[in-house]
Protein backbone atom coordinates (compact mmCIF):
# COMPACT_ATOMS: atom_id res chain seq x y z
CA UNK A 1 0.00 0.00 0.00
CA UNK A 2 1.30 3.37 -0.53
CA UNK A 3 0.37 6.27 1.58
CA UNK A 4 1.06 9.85 1.54
CA UNK A 5 0.75 12.51 -1.55
CA UNK A 6 1.52 11.35 -5.02
CA UNK A 7 3.49 14.13 -6.75
CA UNK A 8 3.28 14.56 -10.54
CA UNK A 9 6.40 14.83 -12.28
CA UNK A 10 7.71 15.10 -16.08
CA UNK A 11 9.78 12.89 -17.56
CA UNK A 12 12.88 15.08 -17.37
CA UNK A 13 13.18 14.34 -13.59
CA UNK A 14 16.65 13.67 -12.23
CA UNK A 15 16.46 9.99 -11.12
CA UNK A 16 18.38 8.88 -7.92
CA UNK A 17 21.84 8.19 -7.81
CA UNK A 18 22.20 4.48 -5.79
CA UNK A 19 25.59 3.34 -3.97
CA UNK A 20 26.38 -0.55 -4.05
CA UNK A 21 24.48 -1.76 -1.72
CA UNK A 22 27.15 -3.28 0.86
CA UNK A 23 26.76 -6.43 3.15
CA UNK A 24 26.23 -4.46 6.18
CA UNK A 25 23.62 -1.86 5.60
CA UNK A 26 20.96 -1.85 7.75
CA UNK A 27 18.06 -1.68 6.49
CA UNK A 28 17.48 -0.56 2.58
CA UNK A 29 15.90 2.91 1.95
CA UNK A 30 13.03 3.77 -0.54
CA UNK A 31 14.46 4.83 -3.33
CA UNK A 32 11.19 7.27 -4.14
CA UNK A 33 11.57 10.62 -4.93
CA UNK A 34 8.34 11.26 -4.85
CA UNK A 35 8.20 12.11 -8.58
CA UNK A 36 5.26 9.54 -8.96
CA UNK A 37 4.14 8.32 -12.67
CA UNK A 38 4.22 5.35 -14.78
CA UNK A 39 6.10 5.94 -18.04
CA UNK A 40 4.98 3.62 -21.06
CA UNK A 41 6.94 0.52 -19.80
CA UNK A 42 5.03 0.65 -16.40
CA UNK A 43 7.90 2.29 -14.30
CA UNK A 44 8.08 5.15 -12.50
CA UNK A 45 9.93 7.99 -13.74
CA UNK A 46 11.41 8.82 -10.19
CA UNK A 47 12.09 5.96 -9.22
CA UNK A 48 11.90 3.46 -11.82
CA UNK A 49 10.80 0.82 -9.80
CA UNK A 50 7.97 -1.32 -11.13
CA UNK A 51 4.25 -0.82 -9.76
CA UNK A 52 4.43 -4.14 -7.76
CA UNK A 53 7.75 -3.55 -6.59
CA UNK A 54 6.37 -0.09 -4.94
CA UNK A 55 3.40 -2.15 -3.69
CA UNK A 56 5.63 -4.58 -2.17
CA UNK A 57 7.96 -2.51 -0.78
CA UNK A 58 6.27 -1.52 2.70
CA UNK A 59 5.97 -5.53 3.13
CA UNK A 60 9.45 -6.82 2.02
CA UNK A 61 12.19 -8.04 3.69
CA UNK A 62 15.41 -5.88 3.79
CA UNK A 63 17.07 -8.88 1.83
CA UNK A 64 14.36 -8.57 -0.86
CA UNK A 65 14.35 -4.70 -0.62
CA UNK A 66 18.20 -4.94 -1.65
CA UNK A 67 17.32 -7.33 -4.51
CA UNK A 68 14.80 -4.60 -5.92
CA UNK A 69 17.13 -2.21 -5.17
CA UNK A 70 20.06 -4.17 -7.18
CA UNK A 71 17.14 -4.63 -9.89
CA UNK A 72 16.79 -0.63 -10.09
CA UNK A 73 20.86 0.07 -10.36
CA UNK A 74 20.21 -2.24 -13.73
CA UNK A 75 17.50 -0.42 -14.48
CA UNK A 76 19.34 2.93 -14.21
CA UNK A 77 22.39 1.96 -16.43
CA UNK A 78 19.89 0.69 -19.24
CA UNK A 79 18.30 3.71 -19.03
CA UNK A 80 21.01 5.82 -19.68
CA UNK A 81 22.56 3.71 -22.32
CA UNK A 82 19.01 4.33 -24.24
CA UNK A 83 19.15 7.70 -23.93
CA UNK A 84 22.95 8.25 -25.27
Amino acid sequence: MIWGSIYWAEPSVTRFEMSEPGLDIGSARSPCIKACRLDANGCCVGCLRTLAEIAEWSAATNARRLEILRDLKIRTSQSAAVQR
